[in-house]
């Protein structure tokens, strides 16, 4: 099973990449499936004018990107929440695409310095996932205050996220798993 991990922030001092980096390494350690980290930070695609499939030449990496997420079985995003909903860099890098999420499992990661974990992105992005026709999992994982969560060096010090985040992987690769099945 192949799963890509969409990590939607850019921004210096940004804190998702560590929950993205941890759902990266629990993937990794089960067995059977393959998981690429698409980080938003290494493209640079510039604000969208068209999709992917209408460019004539379309930016570097975007065939590569596009290519990634349709190989996937599912895909999983994590955003920070930004006045109250994902992202703006990856509502751009998303809009590029759109056959690539047809009937794929959708798991929704939301980040927050606040006590709320992201709720707004969470329900923009279950919103944005349905609008593609993907099947966003039901169980999203929200993960708040998350400057208490990992060390100066990006290790998690917290246990409950550690096991929520696993909760949350289980569900998210049953539905991918179930989805998978062909005809």
């Amino acid at each position: 099973m192949k799963i890509a991990i969409i990590l939607g922030s850019v921004r210096e001092n940004r804190r998702s990449v560590n929950v993205a980096k941890l759902l990266n390494e629990l993937l990794k350690k089960r067995g059977g499936v393959e998981v690429e980290l698409l980080d938003l930070k290494e493209y640079s695609f510039p604000v969208m004018e068209e999709r992917l499939r209408f460019l004539k030449n379309p930016p570097d990496g975007m065939i590569d990107f596009s290519a990634t997420l349709d190989s996937a079985d599912g895909i999983i995003i994590v955003s920070p929440e930004y006045n109250g909903s994902f992202s703006g860099v990856l509502k751009n890098t998303l809009d590029y695409f759109k056959d690539e999420y047809f009937k794929k499992a959708v798991g929704v990661v939301t980040v927050s310095s606040g006590s709320l974990g992201g709720v707004n992105a969470s329900h923009h992005l279950l919103s944005w996932a349905l609008h593609v026709k993907a099947i966003p999992s039901p169980f999203k994982l929200m993960v708040q205050n998350v400057d208490d969560l990992f060390n100066e060096d990006g290790e998690l010090s917290d246990n409950d996220l550690g096991d929520r985040s696993e909760k949350f992987l289980k569900e998210f690769l049953w539905l991918t798993e179930s989805l998978s099945i062909k005809e």
